[in-house]
């Protein structure tokens, strides 16, 4: 058997272990050494802790045993590490109760020094996932979704992080990363949007103007309890403020970034009141790579695309929307985007647009995914609907443009589909999409020809 295995591709040998229960791998690289010795340097460059109890002595076996070649730490943080204690009278503060206080409690000792770096210090590449799952009401205390609530004060930070255990732990797993050196490349998935006080301290501003690659999954949830989105609430426009001021204006050093938020959350859409986009204020001086998905397209990533056009080399932008978001903000459509980034003559040798939540009639709006594939009958869709259809069937490299507007009550994002059905007819989004285009195209082959 061992023959067999190791004339397998490494790949192969990795896709079939990385299917395997921990254990399983674990005993199968101790009975064979030829194994272990060929696989261990892979199954181990990128490994995934977590601050639950109950994995605490696997994590100290792998340390000790593979921690050398470990490259990439990603890091689950769950705000209710185990539930093998049922006695949680010291998770919330003294004289306070349960029905008030959420059983969090702060990161274990390990998972303290595995963020700080005093194990596993040679790891430059970091992913923190904010781990909530089912367990919203556990973690919040039973409280709406905090993404709704408006920002405190900088100043009363610290005293809501002694008042919340779960918002304690969060700022202690940011104080304790906050102090880890040699970082370069930082992902964070299911960031809840709150301040910490971290993020207001030198140690952070250090941290972050050393990044060199960052990229940040926002989490907001869906909050039953009063039904709205966050993306009319005050409390998440507070946040991307915060994102930019205490992620991006620092982020000398940073040459990707990528940005993701919700569906449910999009960002952009910026006006007056609303101030939906963290690069409104945004340097960034060497950034090279910029993924945003989930986006409202404006005025504030316009220019901040265009301060960024004679060194951004890769934008990648992924389910985002024209169109007006809310009825009190500015209508901006694709062709204006293209056109605003065009004339800056960017040297931008990668474009990548993918818009395939672009609908055109409410039934395929509403068409679920697993449903599978939409069946479209000719002849029985509006005039202008078909044209389009038409369209995209005669030019494969034609794509529909999608348009969104926001429910001002409920906050869903919801297809604007006669804007998207007029501009899509019309043709000028595709036409300043593929003049955009030309000028990419011949931005790389300039780049790969030396000139």
């Amino acid at each position: 058997m061992t023959t067999l295995l190791l004339e397998l591709p490494t790949e192969l040998l990795l896709g079939i272990t990385e299917r395997l229960p921990f254990e399983a791998i674990k005993s199968l690289s101790i009975v064979n050494w030829q194994l272990h010795r060929t696989l261990s340097p892979d199954l181990f460059r990128c490994v995934r802790f977590t601050n639950r109890r109950e994995d605490c002595d696997i994590i100290s076996t792998v340390v000790e045993k593979y921690g050398r070649k470990v490259e990439k730490l990603a890091f689950e943080l769950h705000f209710i590490p185990g539930q093998e204690d049922d006695d949680h009278d010291d998770l919330w503060p003294p004289g306070r109760t349960s029905e008030r206080y959420p059983p969090a409690r702060s990161i274990t000792a390990q998972a303290q020094q595995l963020l700080d770096g005093s194990i596993l210090p040679h790891v430059s590449r970091l992913r923190v996932a904010f781990f909530i799952g089912d367990f919203g009401h556990e973690v919040f205390g039973g409280k709406a979704n905090p993404v709704y609530k408006r920002l405190e004060p900088s100043s009363e930070t610290r005293a809501e992080e002694q008042l919340w255990p779960w918002r304690a732990t969060l700022n202690q797993a940011f104080g304790a990363l906050a102090t880890r050196k040699g970082l370069r490349t930082l992902e964070l998935h299911d960031l809840i949007p709150r301040d910490c006080s971290t993020f207001h301290t030198l140690k952070w501003w250090k941290l972050v103007s050393h990044l060199e690659e960052v990229e940040i999954h926002l989490w907001t949830g869906h909050n039953i309890d009063i039904g709205r989105q966050s993306s009319v609430r005050g409390g998440y426009s507070d946040f991307l403020d915060i994102v930019g001021l205490n992620f991006f204006v620092d982020g000398d050093s940073m040459t990707r970034v990528k940005l993701v938020a919700d569906i449910s959350g999009p960002i952009g859409g910026s006006g007056r009141v609303r101030r939906l986009n963290p690069f409104q204020y945004v340097s960034m001086p060497k950034l090279l790579h910029l993924e945003l998905e989930n986006c409202l397209i404006d005025k504030a990533l316009c220019r901040f695309l265009g301060d960024h056009s004679q060194q951004l080399k890769v934008l990648r932008l992924k389910s985002c929307f024209a169109g007006r978001p809310l009825l009190h903000l500015p209508y901006y459509t694709w062709e204006l985007f293209f056109y605003h980034f065009l004339i800056r003559r960017p040297v931008l040798e990668e474009l990548t647009v993918t818009t395939d939540n672009a609908t055109v009639t409410e039934s395929e709006e509403a068409h679920s995914d697993d449903q599978g594939p939409a069946i479209l009958v000719s002849g029985q869709e509006a005039e202008d609907v078909e044209a389009v259809r038409e369209q995209l069937l005669d030019d494969p490299n034609r794509r529909p443009w999608a348009y969104a507007k926001l429910d001002p009550d409920s906050g869903v994002i919801v297809h604007d589909l006669a804007e998207i059905v007029t501009n899509n007819k019309m043709g000028q989004d595709q036409n300043k999409y593929d003049e955009l285009m030309v000028l990419v195209r011949q931005n790389r082959e300039r780049s790969r020809s030396g000139a």
